[in-house]
């Protein structure tokens, strides 16, 4: 990187935090700009980048997140960070927003069973004013192919009886299995 002078994101972040707290007027410049600090996603801040908001955001931040929709572990996220809004912050408030417009009864009723289990989170009641909408079906397999079986299977099954058919992934990669399978599957068919 150094040869071709090129940085990537976390060169900016330990770069960015590096300025702020070695050059005096770089921190003066950039603390100063904004009145007010808005963060969206902040579930998913890293240690550093929350440092860096802390440094130019000053008392007037204001961070929308759920502690319960952190995927970017991996990327350095910590949701326990959103406690440190409170710790460090005088005279923050915490707002919560329990009531979920999307889904239906029986899905906010699995979910929660789930996401209680979770140790570090924020204490709140999920609920919907949606009604049933049918039943849930939770399937355990041994292995990857049985899953891909089982997940082509039913696709089959709904767009034979001419359904609409929505495969939900954690990840891209989760859907390359089951991508293959169909491929395979209508090229043994003829289709």
């Amino acid at each position: 990187k150094k040869r071709r002078c090129v940085i990537d994101f976390d060169d900016m972040l330990f770069i960015a935090s590096d300025l702020l707290l070695n050059d005096a007027v770089f921190y003066e410049e950039q603390s100063s700009k904004c009145d007010f600090l808005q963060i969206d996603e902040a579930q998913d801040l890293s240690e550093l980048q929350f440092k860096i908001i802390s440094m130019i955001g000053g008392k007037n931040i204001f961070a929308v997140a759920d502690d319960d929709q952190s995927i970017y572990a991996f990327r350095g996220a910590r949701p326990s960070i959103l406690f440190d809004f409170e710790r460090h912050s005088a005279g923050c408030k915490r707002y919560l927003l329990e009531e979920n417009y999307r889904s239906l009864k029986e899905i906010i009723s699995l979910a929660s069973l789930f996401i209680m289990r979770n140790s570090v989170r924020f204490e709140k009641n999920i609920y919907t004013g949606n009604g049933p909408g049918g039943n849930i079906e939770v399937k355990g397999f041994p292995d990857m192919q049985r899953q891909t079986c089982f997940v082509t299977d039913k696709i089959k099954e709904c767009l034979a009886e001419k359904m609409s058919v929505c495969v939900l992934y954690r990840n891209n990669i989760s859907s390359l299995c089951i991508a293959a399978k169909l491929c395979a599957d209508s090229v043994r068919r003829g289709r």
